[in-house]
Order: C-alpha cells, then structure tokens, then sequence
C-alpha cells in the first residue's frame, strides 16, 4: 500500500505519518524539505522566501524530485510525510514562474498515479507550533492550504478528507483501508 499524506505545514501529517507506517508495517517516506533546505544554506523557509527566484526553484525542484525517487525506492509499499502536490503548493507560495509550476503539476499529477490514495490534514483551530524551520503565519498556511486542497482535485487516485478531529485521524485512515479491502 502506497500513501501520501498531504496538508499545509503544522498540520500534524508528520505525527499521522508516524503512526501509520508504524501501525501498518510500511516504511516511513520523510520529508525531505528541511534535508535538501540544508544542503542549500537554507535555515528556515523564511530563507527559502528570501532567496532569489533561481535559488527558490532550484529548490524545489530538488525537493520535488527528491520526494518521489524516496517514493519509487519503496514501490512495494509506504507511508510518505507528504504528497508531491505539498512541492507544488510551495512554489506557489514561494511565487514561482508560472512555466515551472505547471511543468511541476504536471509531474505530480503523473506521480499520484502510483499512490493508493492520500490523505489531506486540514488545518486545526490550534495555530502553528514553531519548529525554527516552518512558517508560522496562519496566512500562509491558509495559502498552502488552499492550493492543496484545489491541486488534490487533479489527483490520480483516490483522496481521502480527514475530519477535524486530529484525535480521530488514525482510526479514520484505518477504517478507509478497511473499506477499500472490504
């Protein structure tokens, strides 16, 4: 079984991560964002806004792609922190050239082929914890947010919606698995 999780920064798609891939025996795709703003000298995503555009889409274009060769690497199965429509929202966010973003929609709608489904997080009413890395305005998270939640409607496989209960996320996602094998 091949799942994404997907949903704007501070969500808790990392702890849902987490949990599944422990309770369902699959291996645990990390983001690879903050390993790859490193390797470009990039402390925070406050950084990564601030760079030139170059910089901006060298980055994520190795986020990008960085994601979904850790995804066909554990073809058989996975858990991934994250959607390759994540990458996409971000260069929307981080104001990307409209030529680079489509050509990176593209790949991802190509990409959620090979997902069984993901899972979208919506936001919580609890606000962002800051990590030192993510953003922690609502407004971008909003942002981010919004073009998941548009960019998910292209999506190749089937997309599941989490309630607002982050209590509830696991047993919801086990359920639908349940489901789909029933």
């Amino acid at each position: 079984m091949r799942i994404a999780i997907s949903g704007a920064h501070g969500v808790g798609k990392t702890t849902l991560a987490k949990s599944l891939a422990a309770k369902l025996n699959l291996p645990l795709v990390e983001e690879v964002a903050r390993s790859v703003a490193a390797e470009n000298g990039f402390k925070t995503t406050t950084d990564i806004q601030n760079a030139v555009p170059s910089a901006r889409a060298l980055y994520q274009h190795s986020v990008f792609f960085r994601q979904v060769m850790k995804e066909d690497y554990y073809h058989r199965g996975y858990v991934s922190d994250r959607s390759v429509f994540d990458c996409v929202a971000y260069c929307i966010l981080y104001d990307l050239h409209h030529d680079f973003i489509s050509f990176l929609r593209a790949e991802a709608i190509k990409h959620s082929s090979d997902y069984d489904f993901i899972v979208y997080c919506p936001i919580p009413s609890n606000g962002i914890a800051d990590d030192g890395f993510r953003l922690t305005d609502q407004e971008s998270q909003k942002m981010i947010n919004d073009s998941i939640q548009t960019l998910l409607k292209f999506a190749k496989c089937p997309v599941l919606r989490l309630g607002e209960n982050r209590e509830r996320w696991e047993e919801e996602v086990l359920e639908y698995i349940r489901g789909r094998k029933g």
